[in-house]
């Protein structure tokens, strides 16, 4: 059977990877990603002498090249006509495990400080985790369904992290970690959802906070309560609430089925669907 052919041009993102500014004709049947890596490698050599062999992963249009050019031109609906632009990028190493925390149920979301992870699991508890010990300082309790976001506050003094965290019991709840005792407690709870609380993020100086959620709102919350400063460590007997901010603010929101915009906010914000993402 007479050999296909597609003609190719070969770039890289790297000034270092020097490669012919010109097209060529490749089989399609016998070029494989191991092929390739052997011909790229051929032609930089031959325009830097000192180069050493380096293994490549190959995209073209925007896909990531793992099989034969025939089985990828076929599944991707390229024809023998097109000219192919494939990139070049340097293989990375596989990432190896630095540490491991482990959780009962599924983890939904993560943030990190130069210290600390958070960790939000499905089984309704929060985790502080050390990054130098590598050990648990903190297994929160207080949600009563899957924790789903967390969001960073700026910091009130040296030795606390304060964070809020969102949840499928529709509520979102801030607390203050001591960093000297590994002690937490919830400063405040806000509710107002009727769904799941999927995405949470403030502002820069924290005395603002955007809550958005499967009932198709985001909200925006102050995060400073007006009433006593008791601190709630029986979740049940909380009964301070982040207060509704009525000023205007702008947040980029991510729903699904719609593309990415800012909306200007008053109390609160309609979506057709759920929100999944703020920022």
């Amino acid at each position: 059977m007479d050999e296909n052919y597609v003609q190719a041009k070969f770039i890289s993102p790297s000034a270092s990877i020097i490669l012919p500014d010109y097209q060529f004709s490749l089989p399609t049947t016998s070029s494989s990603p191991d092929d390739l890596n052997e011909l790229v490698n051929k032609l930089i050599t031959d325009s830097d002498s000192e180069w050493k062999s380096c293994s490549f992963d190959f995209i073209v249009d925007g896909i990531l090249l793992r099989v034969p050019l025939n089985e990828f031109m076929t599944e991707h609906n390229f024809s023998n006509e097109d000219v192919l632009t494939i990139e070049c990028i340097l293989k990375e190493e596989a990432p190896v495990p630095h540490c491991t925390f482990t959780h009962e149920d599924w983890v939904a979301d993560l943030t990190l400080t130069s210290k600390f992870l958070i960790s939000a699991s499905y089984d309704s508890t929060v985790h502080v985790w050390s990054l130098k010990n590598k050990k648990r300082l903190s297994k929160i309790t207080g949600h009563s369904g899957a924790v789903k976001c967390i969001a960073l506050l700026p910091k009130t003094d040296d030795s606390t992290l304060n964070f809020v965290t969102g949840s499928q019991d529709q509520s979102i709840m801030m607390w203050s970690f001591d960093e000297k005792t590994n002690k937490t407690i919830c400063k405040v709870v806000g509710r107002g959802h009727m769904r799941s609380v999927e995405c949470l993020c403030s502002n820069e100086d924290g005395s603002k906070l955007a809550s958005g959620s499967f009932d198709s709102y985001i909200k925006i919350w102050n995060t400073d309560p007006e009433s006593s400063n008791e601190d709630c460590e029986n979740i049940e007997n909380a009964n301070k609430k982040l207060k509704v901010n009525n000023e205007e603010q702008t947040a980029v929101t991510k729903a699904q089925k719609l593309n990415e915009e800012t909306w200007r906010l008053k109390l609160l914000v309609f979506h057709v669907s759920f929100v999944k993402y703020l920022d």
